[in-house]
Parts: C-alpha cells; structure tokens; sequence
C-alpha cells in the first residue's frame, strides 16, 4: 500500500515486485518511484502520513523477518525505494 500510495505521487509512476522460491528460501523484492525526502530517526523510517495507525507496516514485516530469522534491508537511491526480505522455510 505505502509503495502504491508513495508511486503515485511521482512524475513517472512504476513500481515492480519481484518474489521467487529457490532451495528453502523465499526472496522477496519491491521497488517503487517516489519523490519526497525520506524521515529516518534512530535507523528507522518514519511515515510521513498524519492519520493515527500509520508508519507500522515496516515495522510489522521487519518483526516478523526477526521472528523467523530472515533478513531485511530497506534502501533508496536515486529516488527509487526498495525492500528486500529473505525468509528461509
């Protein structure tokens, strides 16, 4: 939704996931555009939106990576965000 929402907002719209299975592990990979200036405190991105519940999602996928001992790396360059998870099944 954040990847949707955050593409949307940009001159040129794209976003792309990519997800494969290969020997026990699951990869996961999303990208989008997006255009304004991220909000990073402590290591960790903070949302941008001002309604209450917002600015978890993140967090949540990360918990969860953490639970089951995947990995996460969230980066951006070049205007295009990118969430990458690795889970092992």
């Amino acid at each position: 939704e954040n990847a949707i929402e955050a593409a949307e907002q940009t001159k040129d719209k794209w976003m792309s996931v990519d997800i494969y299975y290969e020997k026990g592990m699951l990869s996961m990979e999303i990208k989008n555009s997006f255009q304004h200036e991220l909000d990073v405190e402590k290591n960790k991105l903070l949302s941008t939106k001002e309604e209450k519940g917002h600015g978890i999602g993140l967090a949540n996928v990360r918990k969860m990576v953490e639970k089951y001992q995947g990995f996460m790396d969230v980066s951006n360059t070049n205007q295009i965000f990118i969430v990458k998870v690795m889970l092992y099944l």
